[in-house]
């Protein structure tokens, strides 16, 4: 069988981070599970205007037809090579696999993340967790109130290339309100029946671990939270996530060389964290 994960690159900005940080770590899993990577750029001429239509365009092009079955990555996904599944056994011949966008415990640890992510579809004027008004700006009559993250999804394009085709020209004019592609695509799949749900470590948020409650609050942290918070938690997100997902926060990719494998988990490198140490020492000195 033939496998591809498929990905768009436009921009200096995501071409380097995806070069930089995370275009080996893609190329190990796809060793490892037979895969190969197109990557599209300006160079492919998409019919579409809107960056976030691209990935289907990408995923139903010819390049894409000539493989058995793809994966779409957004550009900004780290895999947890000592865990991540093949994600082609996970997805039916007939459907698109594709996971909910993630929900956060309402939980001291998780409180910061989810009053964050709350904030921000509040100022869409959407409730956490429910985006049924989204969907009736679509269709008024429906009662959906979930929303799929499309960062990550697959299918088999013999059966559904021409359906993923279809939906910039049937659904895009949606494409450019809260969300971008999400609550269309949502509403396109639900409503052929062609979505099927993903284990979420396929498409894990970084920004739910990101926030996690942290206890320290030295002046080190203070002065370089990085080190003394968000680095502890970017180890975690790794070890508790298959695919983990940047979404928006590409800057903090850049920490990903801080991380080594070490038997079956993902731990510090110590020469990245004395490197740290000595940054840390000069800003407290």
């Amino acid at each position: 069988m033939k496998k591809a994960l498929v990905t768009v690159l436009l921009g200096d900005m995501h071409k380097r981070v995806w070069n930089d940080f995370l275009k080996t770590n893609w190329e190990a899993w796809a060793e490892q599970y037979g895969y190969e990577i197109l990557v599209f750029d300006e160079r492919h001429a998409f019919e579409t205007e809107s960056i976030y239509l691209t990935k289907y365009e990408a995923m139903a092009s010819q390049r894409a037809r000539a493989f058995d079955f793809v994966c779409w990555l957004d550009a900004d996904i780290f895999i947890n090579l000592l865990d991540a599944p093949d994600i082609q056994e996970h997805c039916a011949p007939d459907r698109l696999a594709i996971c909910l966008e993630g929900h956060i415990p309402d939980s001291p640890l998780f409180r910061k993340a989810r009053n964050k992510v709350a904030g921000i579809v509040a100022r869409n004027g959407i409730e956490y967790g429910n985006y049924n008004a989204l969907h009736r700006a679509i269709d008024p009559a429906s009662t959906a109130t979930h929303m799929f993250n499309t960062g990550v999804f697959c299918f088999y394009p013999e059966q559904l290339a021409d359906w993923v085709a279809a939906f910039p020209r049937l659904f895009g004019d949606y494409a450019g309100g809260a969300f971008f592609d999400q609550v269309p695509f949502t509403h396109y799949c639900e409503a052929d029946g062609k979505g099927q749900l993903l284990d979420e470590r396929f498409n894990a948020l970084w920004l739910v671990f990101r926030f996690l409650q942290n206890q320290q609050s030295d002046s080190v942290c203070k002065k370089y939270p990085f080190v003394s918070g968000h680095l502890p938690n970017l180890i975690n997100a790794v070890n508790n996530s298959w695919f983990l997902h940047f979404a928006g926060r590409q800057d903090d990719i850049k920490y990903l060389p801080a991380l080594t494998r070490t038997g079956n988990r993902y731990g510090f490198h110590k020469r990245f964290f004395k490197a740290l140490e000595q940054e840390v020492k000069k800003l407290t000195e």
